[in-house]
């Protein structure tokens, strides 16, 4: 909740979180990791040196959707996250 602190000087705005993370409903699927998932992780290439990314593992969890992302390893140039549902790659 997020309320206004009056004093005689000054008015400054006060957090106060409503709920703490663990107490947030766990809907959908729980986390897991996989290599081998049912639907295969695209290929991909590199955006930096525009060689093939090498699949590493999946990993699927959920808080208000089902989410996947999939992580890659290029070996010149690091470790990529593939994010499903907005379809973007990212370095983590």
């Amino acid at each position: 909740m997020i309320g206004f602190v009056r004093n005689a000087n000054f008015v400054r705005l006060r957090m106060e979180p409503t709920r703490k993370w663990s107490e947030l409903p766990a809907e959908g699927t729980k986390a897991h990791v996989t290599s081998t998932p049912e639907t295969p992780a695209p290929q991909i290439c590199c955006p930096v040196c525009d060689r093939p990314l090498v699949y590493r593992h999946t990993v699927f969890g959920a808080v208000k959707r089902p989410e996947r992302w999939d992580h890659f390893e290029c070996r010149a140039c690091g470790q990529f996250t593939y994010r499903d549902r907005t379809r973007t790659l990212r370095h983590p």
